[in-house]
Order: C-alpha cells, then sequence, then structure tokens
C-alpha cells in the first residue's frame, strides 16, 4: 500500500477517537484498515513498556548487585512499581539471603506488601507473588523511601529502557 493512500485516513477531522475508529473501518479500504490495525498496535505496545532498576547493598551500603528487567504490556506505573518490588524479593532469593531489607518509592506497594489482609486490587496478583516468595526469608522488612533516595535504581531502569536491554550484574 502507497502512502498516498494513507491520506484519506489522516484527512478525516473527528475528535473523538471511537467515532474516527468507527468511520475509519466503515469507509476505508481492506489495506487501510490493516495498516490502521498495525499502527495502533505498535504505539500501544510501545507506550506500556516499564522497566525496574534494582540494587542490592550490604550493611556497608556497597552496592553488590544490581538488576534492570524490561517487562512488556505493564498497564500502569503502579503495576510497574509492583513489579520492581517483586524482582527485589526475587533477587534477594536468588543470592541466597536470609534477611532482606527492601526500599521502594511507591507507599501504596511497599503498604501492601506489609498488609496482613489480601490484597484486590490491579496488583493483586503480584502483591501475591510477593507475600509467597518472603516465607523464604528469616527476615523481611519493606520501607517507603523518596525518590531522590532510589537514584541509583532509577538511572538503571531508565537506561535499560533507553537501550531496550535489562541485565543482572553482581558485584557491581
Amino acid at each position: 500500500m502507497a502512502i498516498s493512500e494513507l491520506t484519506m485516513v489522516t484527512s478525516k477531522s473527528i475528535p473523538d477517537w471511537f467515532e474516527w475508529l468507527a468511520w475509519a473501518f466503515d469507509d476505508c479500504s481492506n489495506p487501510q484498515r490493516r495498516m490502521i490495525c498495525v499502527s495502533v498496535w505498535v504505539l500501544r505496545t510501545e507506550r506500556n513498556k516499564a522497566s525496574s532498576g534494582i540494587v542490592a547493598r550490604n550493611r556497608r551500603e556497597r552496592v553488590i548487585a544490581s538488576r534492570a528487567t524490561i517487562y512488556e504490556n505493564v498497564d500502569s506505573a503502579f503495576a510497574a512499581e509492583a513489579h520492581a518490588c517483586l524482582e527485589a524479593v526475587k533477587m534477594g532469593l536468588e543470592m541466597k539471603e536470609h534477611k532482606i531489607f527492601i526500599e521502594g518509592d511507591s507507599i501504596s506497594v511497599i503498604r501492601k506488601c506489609t498488609s496482613k489482609s489480601r490484597d484486590k486490587s490491579e496488583i493483586c496478583s503480584i502483591i501475591h507473588d510477593i507475600k509467597t516468595i518472603q516465607r523464604e526469608f528469616k527476615s523481611i522488612k519493606f520501607q517507603h523511601v523518596h525518590r531522590t533516595a532510589s537514584n541509583l535504581a532509577d538511572i538503571i531502569a531508565t537506561e535499560s529502557l533507553k537501550d531496550r536491554n535489562g541485565f543482572y550484574l553482581e558485584g557491581a
């Protein structure tokens, strides 16, 4: 399909998204409809990516490990924060630590992880996974910290999303 065939699709000025979409599917040709579907799919996929940056430190505050994970189809920043917390718990388990202390900048996620009640929010399955894994530790504590305290983790997450590449480093 030539680009010139898409001018009809972009020339129609309908401010409401659903009205425009209904018009496009009624009046456009099959190749134009396919192009619209592919475009919407690409936009949705690109917009729903998130990443987490995890930094593990020892008692002397020295970085002993770091991880960046990229997630596809994350519906909200709230869900991305929950995924980051789950990754931190998994990382503690993989490092065979018995006592861990997790700091996060999402007070809602931290509260849900420490709550005794069953979570019913959009992230309930992630919170359930965190609570299941946390039984493996002798001691696990969650604490809310201001976003500036998690600066290194934010840099790791941002850079990994730009590069579209996750990583795990031990001793770095």
